[in-house]
């Protein structure tokens, strides 16, 4: 009990960190501080069981389901479809007097396509976001709509999931290239299985599957139900607290839709996402594997995190470009690094 006791405040306080970071200014003070909650993250998803790294058990979920269905699973592409989702959410969540360019999201764009190939059931995650299928019969099919008001804390809790669920898949592709660097060329089934499993290290998933006596086979439906069921449902999203959004045009024939329950076999959606960073910056905010995630234990990173968020006067965004992030300039009209119209 004390030891779940301790996982339960290792999560909140990496959370709270996280949360401190939302809306801060693309520096290299912020950049290093990222990079140590990065590791600080890594070791805790290290050290506790599977039921205890999400709040959402869709997370769980959808990583098992695409591991064993999507053809076009593989770590590094899983983790770049959380890391669009995050900051997805957190232009819902930073952004909120620009919600009118955020309330529709295209389906059968290059974006849907390599999320319908990477993650199963996406549909559910922009569930999670307060979107929902449009009321037309021929617009369901086609785009999804902001109707639900969800509130700030479970946006930032799925944020942080989807922070999590990215540095967890960096370490799926981490041990794959360590096995396939031993001439082993694991299904990613496998991996996903070892980590929900097993709570170690890297090296130690790696090592149980290199020495596994007998060879790897396909997650069966009932091995994923039999996974599924230890773990719990956390999620704090309540359907009475999803008030419907009223958004204001300029046609007169305005009106106000029903909130529509989304399909039992949604399909994957484009999302209107805006890059944060200039070309340069990225290569610095650019995550990698967290090399150090098995050195030092979560309780060592905590307070080094912590140490640094006090000594740092970090400013916020106030007034920036929707679209890559820069502080707008007073009096501008268009932005001059991405040529953003300013309404």
């Amino acid at each position: 009990m004390h030891a779940m006791h301790d996982q339960s405040m290792q999560r909140s306080v990496i959370a709270s960190q996280y949360e401190e970071l939302l809306g801060t200014e693309n520096t290299p003070q912020v950049y290093q501080v990222l990079n140590e909650l990065i590791r600080c993250s890594a070791d805790f998803l290290c050290s506790v069981e599977q039921k205890e790294k999400f709040r959402n058990l869709t997370i769980t979920r959808i990583l098992c389901l695409s591991a064993s269905e999507c053809a076009g699973f593989n770590g590094f592409s899983a983790a770049t479809c959380f890391d669009q989702l995050e900051r997805m959410c957190k232009n819902l969540l930073l952004y909120q007097w620009r919600r009118e360019e955020y309330r529709f999201i295209r389906k059968c764009t290059p974006f849907f396509h390599n999320l319908r190939n990477t993650l199963s059931d996406c549909e559910s995650l922009f569930y999670l976001m307060g979107y929902r299928g449009c009321e037309q019969d021929d617009d369901n099919e086609n785009r999804l709509e902001l109707k639900a008001k969800i509130p700030s804390r479970d946006l930032i809790g799925f944020a942080f999931d989807c922070f999590l669920a990215n540095i967890e898949c960096q370490l799926l592709q981490t041990m794959y290239s360590w096995l396939e660097k031993r001439k082993i060329s694991p299904k990613w089934i496998d991996l996903v299985q070892c980590r929900c499993n097993t709570v170690g290290s890297v090296e130690l998933c790696c090592g149980r599957i290199l020495h596994r006596s007998r060879p790897s086979a396909n997650l069966v439906e009932h091995d994923l139900d039999r996974l599924l069921e230890n773990l719990t449902l956390p999620t704090t999203i309540d359907a009475s607290q999803q008030q419907q959004c009223c958004f204001e045009s300029n046609n007169s024939n305005n009106f106000k839709k029903k909130i529509i329950q989304p399909n039992r076999h949604p399909s994957i959606v484009q999302s209107p996402m805006y890059k944060r960073y200039t070309t340069d910056e990225q290569l610095v905010a650019q995550r990698g594997y967290p090399s150090a995630a098995c050195s030092s234990s979560t309780e060592k990173r905590v307070p080094v995190v912590e140490t640094k968020f006090r000594s740092l006067n970090m400013a916020k965004l106030q007034n920036c470009c929707p679209k890559c992030g820069m502080v707008k300039k007073q009096h501008a009209i268009i932005c001059p690094y991405c040529d953003f119209l300013f309404s």
